[in-house]
């Protein structure tokens, strides 16, 4: 079936969706920093293809959305699921990785339509907004017309060049590690309609994800979650914990990750769980009504 493009002119967002045989469900995937469509479309494909249909939603760069990575809104996400309502899908699960898993924990606690989330090296607060490649000196996102509250930035700029020269591959923790976070950043996931999947990895150079995993289980717990809270954290692959379905995408990762060069066999043996685990969750959620703890812990 043929993918069909929405335009924020129209639909208040611009994204791509894949239709597939499933008539009443539908997966909303969200990429990270990079913008535009480019990830989104490879998930839809990705998705369309294992039975699944799937609306790639573009945050930033792209004809109508914003140019940079700033007060982005949630209605994107908010519009988007209302499109799929209207095509007939009521069963909706938000997937995010990186800068959109933060995006779609934040959509999904004021989105009761969203019956499920899958976060990819998630964040568990709302971070600054980013201006190309410097911070912004605004919040990521905004809802009706506010932003967010954020944790800002504490360092304002790093060389790249000297970490890559140091570490041999492309890192991002100087810059996001040892934040302030401050309380009213923090994501309030207990407001979520539905389960959740959380994948991290040990190995993350961007930002320090299995331990931002390990503050939004605490939080599940402390806010007694209703719903089922499944978490994974993987030991090698990188911080892009996406379905790898090219050789040119898996040379690029083994240029710019140490742990992905090093341990081949061991990321792809990983990548393959991660792929399973994320499909078994959507078909679980998928096939029940909403109801608390329909998953196991």
């Amino acid at each position: 079936m043929e993918a069909i493009k929405i335009s924020a002119e129209k639909e208040g967002f611009d994204g791509i969706f894949y239709p597939a045989g499933t008539p009443n469900s539908a997966v909303i995937f969200v990429s990270g920093s990079e913008g535009g469509l480019a990830t989104g479309k490879r998930l839809g494909a990705y998705y369309q293809s294992h039975g699944f249909s799937a609306l790639a939603l573009a945050l930033f760069g792209t004809k109508h959305t914003n140019p940079v990575l700033s007060e982005v809104p949630l209605e994107y996400l908010e519009h988007a699921a209302a499109w799929l309502n209207r095509q007939g899908y009521s069963r909706i699960v938000a997937d995010g990785i990186s800068k959109g898993a933060e995006y779609v924990l934040c959509a999904a606690a004021v989105m009761p339509e969203i019956c499920g989330v899958i976060a990819r090296a998630p964040s568990y607060f709302v971070g600054e907004g980013l201006a190309g490649k410097a911070p912004s000196g605004c919040s990521s996102w905004s809802y009706r017309g506010k932003p967010l509250a954020c944790t800002p930035y504490t360092v304002r700029k790093i060389n790249k060049l000297k970490i890559w020269r140091t570490e041999r591959q492309f890192s991002l923790l100087p810059l996001n590690e040892n934040k302030t976070v401050t309380p009213e950043s923090i994501i309030p996931v207990e407001k979520i309609h539905g389960p959740v999947l959380l994948l991290s990895t040990q190995a993350d150079t961007i930002w320090p994800s299995a331990v931002y995993l390990e503050h939004l289980q605490k939080r599940f717990a402390e806010k007694h979650f209703p719903y089922a809270v499944q978490t994974v954290v993987f030991s090698h692959i990188s911080h892009l914990m996406v379905p790898i379905l090219h050789q040119k995408s898996q040379r690029l990762l083994r240029l710019l990750f140490r742990s992905e060069r090093l341990y081949p066999t061991k990321c792809a043996a990983e990548r393959r769980e991660m792929e399973q685990t994320v499909l078994r969750f959507l078909q679980k959620v998928f096939a029940q009504e909403s109801a608390p703890l329909a998953l196991k812990r």
